[in-house]
């Protein structure tokens, strides 16, 4: 587990936010990332403007993260459990087009890439 978090969890949950599309850049933006203290504020902008809803999560990547920074918080510290005999799991979820499969596959630094690179690593006989 992440040791920045308590080692009696057994679940953590992480958000990643992309960034917005060139389309998404004129309308008006309904969720703030607040990465530096691991909270997403959601705004209604439709009828109730005053409806504001905040999100606490242990750990939140914004924007600019990029594809190491999620896989070091994230998939590595997951690694040495698996060895020690743990069993564990990333799922990715949530609405089409949000960047799931990136996160995971990436263009070839995601996290199973990663993940399956150090596994290999670790069992190479020589």
């Amino acid at each position: 587990m992440n040791e920045s978090l308590d080692s009696n969890e057994c679940l953590q949950v992480f958000v990643r936010c992309r960034p917005l599309l060139q389309s998404e850049m004129q309308l008006p933006v309904p969720v703030e990332v607040h990465a530096e203290v691991n909270k997403i504020i959601v705004r209604d902008v439709g009828c109730n403007k005053n409806a504001v809803k905040a999100f606490s999560f242990d750990k939140v990547f914004g924007p600019e993260a990029g594809q190491d920074l999620v896989y070091r918080n994230v998939a590595a510290p997951l690694i040495q459990e698996v060895l020690m005999g743990f069993n564990c799991t990333i799922l990715a979820y949530g609405q089409t087009g949000t960047g799931k499969t990136f996160t995971i596959e990436g263009d070839r630094n995601g996290a199973l890439n990663n993940t399956t690179e150090v596994n290999y690593s670790h069992f190479k006989v020589e």
